[in-house]
């Protein structure tokens, strides 16, 4: 197992058994199943209000260039693609 695998897994440890951390997956090319050798790991992570700028300092920026950390609340979720946002080109990746 290389670094990345064991920071991404080390990432899932942590969300399965920390409860302000309410969901998290893997997203982008490798979430859809579409790898390639320039894949890196692109994931999403949903915790409770009160912890975002906690986890969101904790998280993102984690590990190294190869793994992409996303720390929303809800709330942050249900805006971040819609239609009428700049990010509504990432819509696919939570289909």
């Amino acid at each position: 197992m290389n670094r990345t695998e064991m920071l991404c897994n080390q990432i899932v440890k942590d969300a399965q058994k920390d409860p302000n951390i309410l969901a998290f997956w893997l997203d982008g090319s490798r979430g859809k199943g579409v790898i390639t050798p320039y894949s890196d790991y692109d994931c999403t992570m949903i915790v409770e209000d009160e912890a975002f700028d906690d986890y969101r300092e904790k998280y993102e920026g984690f590990g190294n260039r190869e793994v992409e950390l996303r720390v929303l609340t809800f709330d942050l979720f249900r805006k971040h693609a819609a239609w009428d946002s700049p990010a509504a080109w990432d819509r696919y990746n939570f289909a």
